[in-house]
């Protein structure tokens, strides 16, 4: 399990372990959500891991800067159980 806050154990813990799929949230109050994403991509062990992007209400504009950062997949909150069965079906089918 990731920690919740942005820091180097989290970079690390990462980087050390193998992860199939992260959710990352895009508005963080650390750091932005966006580059956090860029980040966890380019580490080597997770270079192929999928990045799902959590946002409220999200809009085009935000899709549009997610998809420039490394994420692959959008859901947004209040997370609805029906579109996160849906997000996840996309990744492991």
């Amino acid at each position: 399990m990731l920690p919740y806050s942005v820091d180097d154990t989290m970079y690390t813990w990462v980087r050390d372990n193998k992860c199939d799929l992260i959710f990352v949230a895009c508005i963080l109050e650390q750091e932005n959500g966006f580059l956090v994403s860029d980040k966890l991509k380019q580490i080597s062990a997770n270079q192929s891991v999928s990045i799902i992007g959590i946002a409220p209400e999200l809009m085009n504009d935000r899709q549009f800067k997610a998809i420039q950062h490394s994420m692959d997949g959008f859901i947004n909150k209040p997370i609805k159980m029906t579109s996160l069965v849906s997000m996840l079906n996309q990744f492991f089918h």
